[in-house]
């Protein structure tokens, strides 16, 4: 178990923080470590800005190692921001991350007022996609698999997926993969994804 240090917990689209609050908790407990949070504008901030402040912030956490936690948008930016390079030891864990591009967003943006409700944060860090895996890094990929959410009323999904997000959209190559009963928020509020991402900050694995 990670001994020292702290987390950092990133959220995703059209969130600024209490929704993390169950998670954070929730890390705690499991990890015996504290868990502070980026907050970031979704809407009004470009891609390289927004990880730019992310490094900043965990290279300014104290301890000799950060772990990182992003939940979907939230992990694109712990991505890049690990990808970057540049900071303290440490593992992530991506939760609901579309690492692979997003079948939902691609078929949002087919809607005139798409740019107004999603912003262009996300759009620049789908770009990217697919990204690679960083080489000097544990990273952990964490996907639901309830099909109930916004993504089913703009796009059908190929296979599994949260309602927002498909599993296999969330598997980086050649890294651990960990699927579970929940939908993309409930992500968030799952004791079995929170205890998950804990063992592989602890250890790099998500099955003891």
């Amino acid at each position: 178990m990670p001994s020292r240090g702290e987390v950092v917990a990133v959220h995703g689209l059209w969130n600024r923080g209490p929704e993390l609050f169950v998670l954070r908790r929730n890390l705690e407990r499991a990890l015996g470590l504290p868990v502070a949070q980026f907050r970031y504008s979704t809407m009004d901030s470009g891609l390289d800005e927004v990880v730019e402040a992310l490094g900043e912030f965990v290279a300014a956490r104290p301890g000799p190692e950060v772990h990182l936690v992003g939940h979907s948008l939230g992990g694109l930016l712990v991505l890049n921001a690990l990808l970057a390079g540049g900071l303290p030891r440490g593992r992530a864990v991506l939760l609901g991350a579309p690492v692979n591009g997003s079948a939902a967003a691609a078929g949002a943006a087919r809607w005139p007022f798409a740019p107004r409700l999603v912003g262009s944060l996300l759009p620049e860090a789908l770009e990217r996609a697919p990204y690679p895996a960083p080489v000097d890094r544990d990273v952990g990929s964490i996907a639901g698999d309830v099909g109930v959410g916004v993504g089913r009323l703009v796009c059908r999904f190929a296979g599994p997926s949260d309602g927002t997000v498909a599993v296999a959209e969330t598997k980086l190559p050649d890294r651990p993969h960990y699927r579970l009963r929940a939908t993309h928020t409930g992500l968030l509020f799952s004791r079995e994804a929170a205890e998950a991402a804990a063992r592989f900050l602890r250890s790099g694995r998500f099955v003891p």
